[in-house]
């Protein structure tokens, strides 16, 4: 089980790797237009982790880069003071949010409809990816 989920994870970072690579040659630099940055390819990463986890944990609902706002606990958007204004604190997006009690089905027509069943935030992945261009083909 745990080499199974070694070898995904590192056909992962093998697809990064390649996305890194066609990144780069997408870059333009003529006289007129300059890039830069490379858009990031770290959203690649975390929905293969999340695929690899839900796999492996099919009782848990796995969002990407999914908002959760920050609640009182009256169930209110946290705020907080910026002088003599109040302020909602902003939205936070976590990599990978772990959810329990959320049942998605999948309709006849392809639309997706959800029901909380007392749903819990199980755990909240921030995974760290900066690997530059790095040949994995040691690996």
């Amino acid at each position: 089980m745990i080499k199974q989920m070694h070898e995904k994870i590192i056909g992962g970072l093998k697809k990064l790797n390649a996305e890194f690579r066609e990144n780069h040659k997408l870059k333009i630099n003529t006289d007129k237009v300059r890039i830069g940055r490379s858009n990031s390819v770290s959203y690649i990463f975390e929905r293969e982790i999340a695929k690899i986890l839900s796999e492996k944990y099919p009782q848990y609902l796995f969002l990407v880069d999914y908002p959760i706002s920050l609640l009182d606990a009256d169930n209110n958007i946290l705020t907080y003071k910026n002088g003599d204004e109040t302020k909602n604190v902003q939205p936070v997006y976590p990599d990978i949010l772990v959810v329990s009690g959320i049942e998605v089905t999948k309709s006849d027509s392809g639309d997706y409809s959800s029901t909380n069943n007392n749903s819990q935030v199980i755990a909240l992945l921030d995974l760290k990816i900066d690997l530059g261009y790095v040949d994995l083909n040691y690996i």
